[in-house]
């Protein structure tokens, strides 16, 4: 008997009913109900530990995490509220509306550390936590520009002559969430949170009439997406207090701010499930942080926190980056869910560009490893035949003060050197000599003189636009070089 004999003469003993080959081969596959899932969040929130001891040590490592993924959000958020909530505060500006600077940074500019010369810069902040915004950008007839839009995580995206070109455009923003039809004019332009902040750059040269800068800065403007369709606007929403930038912040505090930052702007895609593991000490998303309304040993262990977050950031922040020929450079404002890293980077700025965009590199000392000080040495900085920076945009090397980073006031005014500088002198061989020095170099070498203070001082090497081998690292600035001053 065959095989499939035999099967089929069991099969009728028993009883069993016998399918043919066809049939076994072709099974009807079961449908899958899409509205099942294994992986679900519960309706509840998570329970917390039992006992003093572990709430402390839950809080502790809760609020660890929470400090670094917030470091970075609390000051964009203390500032977001001095700029359009306080009234009172002479950094008032409101919403969607652009503060220009109408004039290059000074010796007298204090705000901000290792100012940028070689821009007018102006600041806006952005509310569409109600609809899209609608940004004009002019021509601006070949002009070199970015438009730097930051979230509320320090992360930047921009618009500007690198990826839109420099002809006029009008760009929808679009917040998370947002369901709805664009105008066909309207080019979109996605964004991670509610509400940002927009640094606009745009060069000038040496000596340059301001006067076209300054008129091309106003042809820049925003509009809620209802008023650029003839609708009612949508009415601005209040938002929490915070104290300003600068002032002694609490522990405690800290979760505040983070908590109604986070409800305010919202939460890059991914981040959902760290963040709900907050619940557990109370900073929660549907409502404001309030530490009298968690146990002691809660606030105990959130303090403790916050300081030990603090220290491992401060102590962290020279990991970031590289150093080459004695110059650090940070790739910044593109963190992903690098969150220490982003954290330590808030240490450094809270107004970092792409690199793609912009590329600093920073010198604190010479080839040698000593210290930048004018009133030990001379200084240069020589560019080889072929070895100026690659950019598609434009280079400078800015000198500031070595303690409090601002701008040295001297008599020529002249605040960087680059490749806009005008009569640049360059050697026989094609290369470039920077001179760095308190006393005014000799002949020639004056046209390429950088003023330094009798002291100490550092220096930035900023790239707009670099080209592939500067950002991949094949090229990078030569050392400084120090030699005596009779020289």
């Amino acid at each position: 008997m065959s095989d499939s004999g035999s099967g089929t003469a069991w099969a009728a003993m028993l009883g069993v009913e016998v399918m043919n080959a066809a049939e076994l081969q072709a099974p009807t596959a079961p449908t899958l109900d899409a509205g099942i899932a294994q992986f679900r969040a519960p309706g509840q929130q998570d329970i917390e530990p039992h006992g003093e001891r572990f709430l402390e040590a839950d809080a502790y490592s809760l609020g660890l995490q929470a400090v670094v993924y917030g470091y970075a959000t609390v000051p964009l958020y203390r500032l977001l509220i001095e700029r359009t909530q306080d009234t009172g505060s002479p950094q008032f500006l409101g919403f969607n509306r652009f503060r220009h600077g109408r004039r290059p940074a000074a010796p007298t500019d204090r705000a901000v550390a290792m100012p940028e010369v070689d821009i007018l810069r102006s600041e806006a902040w952005l509310d569409l936590s109600q609809e899209p915004l609608v940004f004009t950008v002019p021509d601006t007839g070949g002009r070199a520009y970015s438009a730097s839009f930051q979230d509320l995580f320090g992360n930047a995206s921009n618009i500007g002559r690198r990826t839109y070109g420099t002809g006029a455009g009008r760009f929808a923003l679009v917040p998370p969430g947002w369901r709805g039809t664009l105008a066909e004019e309207l080019t979109p332009f996605r964004v991670s949170t509610r509400y940002l902040r927009v640094l606009l750059r745009l060069p000038i040269g040496a000596g340059e009439d301001l006067t076209a800068v300054r008129a091309l800065q106003d042809r820049f403007s925003f509009l809620p997406l209802g008023a650029y369709c003839g609708a009612q606007a949508a009415l601005e929403r209040p938002l929490p207090s915070a104290p300003p930038l600068g002032q002694p912040l609490p522990p405690l505090e800290f979760y505040r701010l983070l908590a109604d930052a986070l409800q305010a702007g919202g939460l890059p895609e991914g981040d959902e499930g760290l963040v709900a593991s907050f619940a557990r000490f109370g900073l929660r998303l549907d409502r404001s942080f309030d530490s009298e309304t968690v146990s002691a040993a809660t606030r105990r262990g959130l303090i403790r926190a916050y300081d030990d977050a603090v220290s491992m950031i401060e102590g962290s922040a020279d990991r970031i980056g590289q150093d080459v020929n004695g110059w650090s450079r940070a790739d910044l404002a593109m963190y992903g869910r690098n969150y220490l890293y982003r954290a330590a980077a808030a240490l450094q700025a809270l107004d970092a560009n792409v690199k793609e965009e912009y590329l600093a590199f920073t010198a604190f000392a010479d080839q040698e490893g000593a210290p930048l000080d004018a009133s030990r040495c001379n200084y240069l900085v020589r560019f080889a035949a072929g070895a100026l920076p690659p950019v598609d945009a434009f280079w400078s090397i800015a000198l500031y003060d070595g303690t409090t980073e601002g701008l040295v006031e001297n008599a020529l005014k002249r605040y960087a050197v680059g490749d806009r500088t005008p009569a640049l002198s360059f050697g026989t061989d094609g290369s470039l000599e920077i001179r760095i020095q308190s006393a005014p170099p000799p002949n020639a070498a004056a046209a390429n003189w950088l003023p330094a203070p009798v002291g100490p001082f550092c220096l930035r090497l900023r790239a707009y636009q670099p080209r592939a081998r500067m950002l991949t690292g094949e090229w990078s600035p030569p050392a400084v070089f120090p030699f005596t001053r009779e020289s």
